[in-house]
């Protein structure tokens, strides 16, 4: 609504989320939005798959916009979206089945035939790294230490505003921003280390 507000010459001042089903008028700009978006988005999968998306129907009760069963696999990517004071999250939801069609279809490919080996071609094994996002640091004394007792508070020099180092296997490559997201704590990426130094995480 944000943006619609906007093309119809609103927006400059804070409003209220509307919620109410669009207009004819509306309708049509939302429309327009939506084949951009569209169209963005068939060009940024356009090396792995030739994808034609279309709008198939207009629901505004987010309970009846199902595209899968609820034991379905998807894939949930959530986009965080600003338009002047307005703040909002895009959701796009890709089923489990329609990315295994790809996939298929991808393998099943001449290039893909003519490619290297069959061993050369397998899929890597899953694999994970330690991800944390440090909030703080500080020393104590042993003293000190031998002393902490439940309730106590630790007090450090971070700025509660100040990003957060955020380390890949113990070394630092982003810089975040602590925050809440579907009431978990995150952590939002706002800059990366171009240059990670395993000394700077000792």
């Amino acid at each position: 609504m944000p943006v619609i507000d906007r093309q119809l010459g609103g927006g400059r001042h804070p409003a209220s989320p509307t919620r109410r089903p669009l207009s004819t008028i509306e309708q049509r700009l939302a429309a327009r939005i939506i084949h951009t978006v569209a169209g963005e988005l068939c060009q940024a999968w356009r090396d792995v798959h030739d994808l034609q998306l279309s709008v198939a129907r207009l629901e505004y009760d987010p309970q009846k916009a199902r595209l899968a069963p609820r034991d379905e696999i998807v894939v949930r990517l959530r986009l965080d979206l600003v338009v002047g004071t307005a703040r909002g999250m895009v959701t796009i939801c890709l089923p489990g089945d329609l990315l295994r069609s790809i996939d298929r279809e991808s393998c099943c490919r001449p290039e893909a035939a003519d490619g290297p080996s069959d061993d050369s071609n397998q899929r890597p094994e899953p694999s994970t790294v330690a991800l944390v996002a440090q909030l703080a640091r500080t020393r104590v004394s042993k003293v000190d230490l031998d002393r902490l007792q439940v309730g106590d508070i630790i007090t450090s020099g971070q700025d509660v505003r100040g990003p957060l180092s955020v380390r890949v296997d113990g070394v630092p490559r982003f810089l975040a921003r602590g925050g809440v997201a579907d009431g978990r704590k995150a952590v939002r990426i706002d800059e990366v280390i171009d240059e990670p130094s395993r000394d700077d995480a000792s």
